[in-house]
Order: C-alpha cells, then sequence, then structure tokens
C-alpha cells in the first residue's frame, strides 16, 4: 500500500525494482559514508553491484518483508530519493560477526537512507514507521562513528549494543582500517556473553 507523507510518496518496492533500488543504495552509499570509509570504499561497492542486486532480491523475497522506495511528488518522479526494507533475521552473513545471535524471527531493519536533498523533511521516520510497526522489537546494524543515525535510532527507541566488530565484505578495507560495525536493539534482550575485536 501506498504511503503520502508531506512531498513524498513511499511505494512498496518488488524484485522489478532491484536496479533502481541499488542504484539509489550506491547513491546513498556515497554520500552517507564520504567521511567514514577508506579512498576504495565505493569502488568496493561499485565492484559488487551483482551483489548488491541479489541481496536485494533474496531480502524482498523473503517472508514478511517490507520494502518501499520514496520519491519526490514536486520533482522527477522517475527517480527515487530514499529508501527501507526489513525482515525477519538473522541473516546468514550475520553468523560470521562476534556477536551473540538474535532470537531467530526477530525483525531486522536491513536499511534506511535518503539522499542529502531529502532529509530535513522527516522522510527518514517516515520509511522507519513503513518497514517498522510502531514500537515493534526490532535490530539493526549501524557503523560507529555515524552520529546522526545513532541519535535517529535512540529518539525511536533504540539503544547501541555497547560491542563494535570490524565490517566484512565490501565494507572491509583489505589495505588498512575498516569501518567498524555495532548494533541497536529496540525491544530485543540479548543476554550471551560477547567478544569485541
Amino acid at each position: 500500500m501506498e504511503i503520502i507523507h508531506r512531498h513524498y510518496r513511499l511505494i512498496p518496492a518488488t524484485v522489478e525494482d532491484a536496479d533502481v533500488y541499488v542504484d539509489l543504495q550506491l547513491k546513498c552509499l556515497a554520500q552517507t559514508y564520504a567521511g567514514y570509509g577508506d579512498d576504495g570504499f565505493m569502488q568496493r561497492q561499485y565492484d559488487s553491484r551483482d551483489e548488491l542486486v541479489e541481496e536485494f532480491l533474496d531480502n524482498v523475497s523473503s517472508a514478511q518483508s517490507r520494502a518501499f522506495l520514496a520519491y519526490d511528488t514536486s520533482a522527477d518522479f522517475s527517480h527515487p530519493v530514499g529508501f527501507g526494507l526489513s525482515r525477519l533475521g538473522p541473516l546468514p552473513w550475520e553468523s560470521e560477526l562476534d556477536f551473540a545471535q538474535v532470537p531467530a524471527g526477530s525483525r531486522e531493519l536491513v536499511q534506511l537512507y535518503t539522499l542529502e536533498q531529502a532529509q530535513g523533511h522527516g522522510l527518514g521516520q517516515a520509511l522507519l514507521d513503513a518497514v517498522l510497526v510502531s514500537g515493534e522489537p526490532a535490530y539493526l546494524h549501524i557503523v560507529e562513528g555515524n552520529a546522526k543515525a545513532q541519535r535517529f535510532y535512540e529518539k525511536n527507541g533504540f539503544s547501541h549494543e555497547g560491542f563494535s566488530l570490524t565490517c566484512l565484505g565490501s565494507w572491509h578495507n583489505p589495505e588498512g582500517q575498516s569501518m567498524r560495525v555495532g548494533r541497536m536493539f529496540r525491544g530485543i534482550d540479548i543476554t550471551e556473553n560477547h567478544t569485541s575485536v
């Protein structure tokens, strides 16, 4: 079901939106992590585009997934300016992390980004509300140092776990220091011991 929020129209994303979704994802990553990533960060993202498409297809096709693309109704409606996606976790790659596993079937906020031009108008909140039911227990991964995002999620009831790990895959810098990722939770209790590396 479509959602109208001020000047934005949120439309459910489907498998047919894979290329549009991933192209926007790459634009958002370039803007969001310009000050965090190493010099080769975005090239590794572009090089892994096919994997990002497969990841999107897997996510959007999973049981009980919720995915939306946001369009600015006052601009070119052919280009989305934000997206959000949640699904039931944990995802297979999470087993490679040295974090305690979340209970099977926990709702994971997989992705939520907006382009800079769309920020400051409540679109991020609208996307979050579209993919997570108000107060719904959920968790997410967050890049350490992204204070703006952490404040946003804290405002929405998420708490930082207090641990971080070196990013893997295309987020890992094989030639030097990599970004680190932590987790935030809302309504999910992880009681196992952790080892931070």
